[in-house]
């Protein structure tokens, strides 16, 4: 009882949120073509209607439940490229019948406010075709996300296949613009590696990617139908790829309510878990759901299949991508050169392998370099013989917070409490 009654407070707050955003946005361009469109829709309703009453009336099987209706859903937790939930407002607009008995043109606009506020929309047209055994479609939308760094915009382009058992579909998505976003962590020491101070940025990336589907209808002349689908998908973005797999499975409520369930993985975000909840609200008269014999045939199930959801991946993935760079010294243009002293080694000055003693740093070492010197076994011993420093050569202790110019502005080397424990070879 206390997951349901916050996962109600969550889409509560989520659906408030969502339509303070709407209100301030009803001035767009994407609103007004929602309004223009839908009037369009109506207004083929209207024509369709009249048509119907010259002709024998079949038997309503509540198509204009579905034709044009909007979905309020919630769905929690993370995703593939997200790490929050969210709540979304969608509509689904498309003529009563379809033109010529076969072609079925849709509009499909969903907007999205996740958890923590940031919001994401998509905006989509497409046309199926029924023809005798299945219904072919093509489909293209515009999605939109705004993260914490950076908003991005793609563009999508699917096909689908789907039958009165079997679905198939592909879908593949471009990111437009700049799809990476300014450093927003960093620069900061990161580690020491050899005989170099490595630093590290970070910035937020977008994935261009590819998905493909199979799924399969159960028990779809039931008022509680079942959906079970699986397929890949391939993401790639600067350097980073993915491949994975999702499988997931939906119960719809006779038409009204309806829960999913999905699970994935892949070798970039690993297992992944959601669970969704939908609710159904047509834009016409609402009418008694009707799957009766007369109405569950062939040319039934596939008029349903022309006008279910596209399914594909609505939120645009992200995710944090480091840079590592080595330190570089402002005098001279290369990266500083570390010779690392730890009496409980016995090796080459490197940070895994430090110098036994002082002297042996300062041989090896030149001009405007850097000796690091670790506590060791806390005695004197390999450092009670004097040196001298060679030109803007630096003595560091690991004992103590040390700052170091570079060219990406001043660093501080932090104290590594775990390096006095440390063992060299």
């Amino acid at each position: 009882m206390f997951f349901l009654f916050k996962i109600g407070q969550i889409m509560y707050t989520n659906i408030c949120n969502l339509f303070m955003r709407i209100t301030r946005m009803l001035h767009k361009t994407l609103f007004c073509s929602l309004f223009m469109i839908s009037g369009i829709a109506l207004e083929l309703q209207g024509a369709d209607s009249n048509a119907a009453t010259q002709q024998p009336q079949a038997p309503n099987c509540g198509e204009d439940l579905r034709s044009m209706r909007g979905n309020i859903r919630h769905k929690e937790a993370n995703g593939v490229g997200y790490n929050q939930g969210y709540t979304t407002l969608d509509a689904f607009f498309s003529p009563n019948d379809p033109l010529n008995d076969k072609w079925v043109p849709f509009l499909d606009l969903r907007g999205h406010i996740f958890n923590n506020g940031k919001p994401a929309a998509n905006g989509g047209v497409g046309m199926r075709y029924i023809s005798s055994s299945r219904v072919w479609g093509i489909n293209t939308y515009y999605d939109y996300r705004k993260t914490t760094h950076k908003q991005y915009n793609q563009l999508a382009l699917g096909l689908e296949s789907l039958g009165e058992i079997w679905d198939f579909r592909i879908n593949g998505y471009l990111p437009l613009g700049t799809t990476r976003s300014s450093y927003f962590r960093g620069p900061r020491f990161y580690q020491f590696k050899d005989n170099f101070m490595i630093l590290t940025r970070t910035r937020e990336i977008a994935f261009k990617s590819v998905d493909a589907e199979i799924g399969a209808h159960v028990n779809s002349c039931n008022n509680l139908p079942f959906y079970f689908a699986a397929g890949p998908y391939y993401l790639r973005g600067h350097g980073k790829t993915a491949w994975g797999g999702r499988l997931r499975a939906t119960v719809d409520f006779f038409n009204h309510i309806k829960l999913e369930g999905n699970v994935s993985y892949d070798n970039l975000f690993k297992w992944v878990g959601q669970g969704q909840m939908s609710l159904v609200i047509p834009f016409t008269k609402m009418e008694r759901w009707q799957k009766n014999k007369e109405c569950c045939n062939t040319q039934w199930r596939l008029r349903d299949r022309s006008l279910q959801r596209v399914d594909r991946s609505e939120i645009i993935p992200t995710q944090h991508k480091r840079k590592n760079t080595r330190a570089i010294d402002p005098t001279t243009g290369r990266p500083y050169t570390f010779w690392f002293v730890n009496n409980t080694s016995q090796s080459n000055g490197t940070f895994k392998s430090p110098f036994h003693t002082l002297v042996d740093a300062q041989n090896a070492s030149a001009p405007n370099d850097v000796i690091y010197v670790f506590t060791g076994d806390g005695t004197s011993k390999g450092m009670d013989v004097g040196i001298t420093l060679k030109d803007n050569q630096k003595l560091f202790g690991a004992g103590i917070v040390q700052t170091l110019p570079t060219t990406l502005g001043l660093m501080n080397i932090p104290v590594r409490a775990c390096w006095t424990s440390l063992r060299f070879k």
